[in-house]
């Protein structure tokens, strides 16, 4: 399981110009979107069900999960009641 440190690292050498830590308040909500560029996150603490809307697949995602949502497939979000800590890494900047 890696630190966030290490995994903005291996973002960064994936090829990602964008990776940054973000946090979320426990039950934060996001609702239906899409990204238009290539997106990955890596979960640091907490967790989040993440459902892609088109065949209500769910992953739930905790401490040492990673996860590319696919490009354009559209899909929502609820943290959980921890909260979520994330890395987030991104081709297109602000497109999570």
């Amino acid at each position: 399981m890696n630190t966030a440190k290490q995994q903005i690292q291996e973002f960064k050498n994936e090829g990602f110009p964008f990776v940054y830590e973000w946090e979320d308040a426990p039950n934060t909500i996001y609702d239906e979107h899409f990204h238009k560029g290539k997106t990955a996150l890596y979960t640091i603490d907490g967790d989040i069900e993440f459902e892609y809307t088109d065949t209500n697949e769910v992953h739930i995602l905790k401490k040492g999960d990673l996860i590319y949502p696919e490009l354009k497939r559209p899909h929502k979000a609820k943290v959980g009641p921890h909260g979520w800590r994330v890395v987030v890494a991104e081709m297109i900047d602000g497109d999570s």
